[in-house]
């Protein structure tokens, strides 16, 4: 009898004392990650998208949360997915490896500055250049667009008796 005990004991002793897995340790998953961070000059709404599918729709400046996390160390990259009405945002660090909750990705919103603008041609009558000191002018004016073609036109002038003709300066006292 004493043989069998000494064998099952062995057995036993051999499976890493039954219960555990073979003696193997169990590990805890990592920690999940935020991301998020803060949006400025908003008007209007955007959509801001982690990872190429977490999708965040932003309704105002101020802080932001993307409602996934991410596991910790694992990479994160901001974009901006869908643009406001008349703005464009731009994300700065919004791209790593997330090892803590990141609370520091930027986004900036700007009003778009039209690619053509309309210039507006001023000639006067005595032809000399017009100076920030230029208060009135006399003379043609015309407005074209980006091609060039006349948007609108006509002449404008004041009466005075200052030289030289054309242009009518401030008083420096004024």
């Amino acid at each position: 009898m004493r043989k069998i005990w000494l064998l099952l004991l062995a057995v036993l002793a051999g499976c890493g004392g039954g219960g555990e897995g073979g003696g193997q340790v169990a590990t805890a998953p990592a920690p999940a990650r935020t991301i998020g961070g803060v949006v400025a000059g908003l008007q209007g709404s955007l959509v801001l998208r982690n990872n190429g599918g977490d999708d965040l729709t932003v309704g105002a400046s101020g802080a932001f949360t993307f409602g996934t996390a991410v596991a910790s160390g694992a990479a994160y990259a901001v974009t901006v997915h869908t643009q406001p009405d008349g703005q464009t945002c731009t994300v700065s660090d919004g791209a790593g490896n997330a090892s803590a909750n990141v609370t520091t990705v930027s986004v900036r919103c700007a009003w778009q500055v039209a690619s053509a603008m309309p210039t507006l041609r001023i000639t006067t009558d005595s032809g000399l250049p017009i100076t920030s000191e230029d208060v009135y002018v006399t003379g043609a004016y015309e407005l074209l667009d980006a091609t060039g073609a006349r948007l609108a036109g006509g002449t404008m002038g004041c009466a005075a008796a200052e030289t030289p003709p054309g242009i009518i300066r401030r008083s420096p006292t004024a």
